[in-house]
């Protein structure tokens, strides 16, 4: 699966803790239903959140890029630490390494040529999602 916004929001899900929750209908039927990804903590009802008109929001608009922004990517590998495995990221020629290690059992080892979107993989296989 190439980088984009499905991949984002398949490791919000799988990985970060993110929820779907549907728009509530409404009276005048402006808002249709459509599935938002919420983030862990964030009531869609009490958060205050407004949602746009009917198809007019996309799907993991609150899902930060995790693919592409190492800043949005390292709390990833922090989500991993707090599992208690060990991750392992070295740079070379090749591009980046990502290594996730539980005690003696490797559970991922990814290498991309960007460290976010190899993060990202090793994250998701640590996870059972093979892509």
């Amino acid at each position: 699966m190439k980088a984009g916004p499905q991949l984002n929001a398949l490791v919000a899900e799988r990985v970060m803790g993110f929820k779907q929750f549907s728009q509530p209908p409404d009276y005048d039927g402006l808002h249709g239903g459509e599935p938002v990804l919420f983030p862990p903590g964030m009531d869609p009802v009490k958060s205050g959140y407004k949602y746009p008109p009917k198809g007019k929001v996309a799907f993991a608009a609150l899902v930060p890029n995790y693919l592409n922004s190492i800043a949005d990517a390292w709390p990833v590998v922090k989500e991993l630490c707090t599992d208690g495995v060990e991750v392992q990221i070295h740079v070379d020629l090749l591009g980046t390494h990502v290594a996730v290690i539980d005690g003696e059992a490797v559970l991922a080892d990814v290498t991309e040529k960007d460290a976010p979107y190899a993060i990202c993989l090793a994250a998701l296989k640590t996870k059972g999602v093979e892509l």
